[in-house]
């Protein structure tokens, strides 16, 4: 059994293909419409997970009820992590996941859809496994100007290859870009 994580999968919702980058280039290139991207997220979704997997979804999952019923399909054992997209009451999300949270601590990381301010990380964590921010990353103030915060892994489909992300490839990752061992509380 694998852990997977995936984050902002936005079934249903139809802005999301109007969406662009900074550089003007579209959000999600491979669909103009949620049936066309869901059933190829979905595709990606299959081809990575098996049956017995575990997976994190990391919130917006759905932006309409219509559209938690494809998720009944997908393989994996899976928990929610609220997003702010997820907006239904908590029995609408029941009959799909395992397990409902705001956040949780895994493997020295914490899960949480909104990235957590810098001051909140617990000093024993390597990091914050997040989604919210799409194409973004969270980013640091340095002597040199801006640069990508090493505390911070995105999880969000288009950051990710629209498929979903090993937790041991996210949590390899902060580990290597934060090699001081964690302190405890």
């Amino acid at each position: 059994m694998k852990t997977w994580l995936i984050g902002c999968a936005h079934f249903g919702h139809w802005g999301i293909y109007k969406f662009t980058r900074d550089n003007g280039e579209r959000l999600r290139p491979y669909a103009d419409n949620p049936e066309d991207g869901d059933a190829y997220l979905m595709q990606r979704w299959q081809e990575t997970i098996a049956p017995d997997d575990k997976v994190y979804v990391m919130g917006d999952v759905c932006i309409s009820k219509k559209s938690l019923q494809l998720l009944e399909g997908l393989n994996g054992r899976l928990t929610l992590i609220k997003g702010n997209h997820d907006r239904f009451k908590l029995r609408d999300y029941l009959p799909y996941f395992d397990d409902i949270l705001a956040e949780k601590e895994v493997a020295g990381c914490i899960l949480s859809h909104r990235p957590i301010h810098p001051g909140s990380l617990p000093r024993h964590c390597f990091g914050n496994i997040h989604a919210h921010t799409h194409d973004r990353f969270v980013m640091m103030e340095t002597a040199h100007g801006s640069v990508r915060d090493p505390r911070y892994f995105n999880t969000c489909v288009e950051v990710c290859d629209f498929r979903p992300v090993l937790l041991q490839t996210a949590t390899n990752e902060l580990a290597r870009l934060n090699p001081k061992p964690p302190e405890k509380d």
